[in-house]
Parts: C-alpha cells; structure tokens; sequence
C-alpha cells in the first residue's frame, strides 16, 4: 500500500485533480479551435474518421487502403494549415515559460 493511500479521501481527491485536468485541456483546446476558425477542418477530419471506421467495419478494402495513405498526408496537411496558429501558440507559451523561470 502506498503512503499517499493512507491520506483520508485520497482517491476522491485524485479524481477530482484528474476531472479538473481534463476539463482545462478541453476548455483551452476548444477556446482555441474557436478563436482559430478550425472548427470546420474539424469537423472535416472527424467526418474521415468516421468514413474509416464504417469502411472498416464493412472491409471494404480499396476505400481503406486510400485513406489509410491519405492519413499520412493528412499529418503534414494540418502542421501547414495551423502553422500561423501553431506558431503563435508555441510564442506565447514560451513567453509564459520564460516568465516563470526568470523569476527564479
């Protein structure tokens, strides 16, 4: 048993930190998407997904050998459509990141 268990409510205490992460990530992620217009590629992308899955499901095999080469393509098609987005995003967490340890 491990020393953290024996805190009173421990448990409740990891799931409420774990629940609370994930709310955040989800919130910041969608926040973002909003104020990026990419709801739409989104939405798009989400739309492959699930054509991929039902012809999985169905094995229908010439369908799922082109989007299985098309997911490939579809990494490097997101990195250039968000390279404006990421960008920013990456100059804004390193400004936050260098505030927080120039302080030291």
């Amino acid at each position: 048993m491990k020393m953290v268990e024996w805190i009173p409510h421990y448990t409740l205490i990891t799931h409420a930190i774990d629940i609370l992460l994930v709310y955040l990530i989800i919130y910041k992620l969608l926040s973002w998407l909003k104020r990026t217009h990419a709801l739409d590629l989104i939405k798009g992308l989400f739309l492959i997904f699930l054509i991929f899955l039902v012809s999985s499901v169905l094995q229908l095999t010439t369908l799922n050998w082109i989007l299985e080469k098309f997911t490939t393509v579809l990494i490097i098609l997101v990195v250039i459509i968000f390279q404006p987005e990421l960008r920013r995003f990456f100059r804004k967490n390193r400004l936050k990141w260098k505030r927080i340890y120039d302080h030291k």
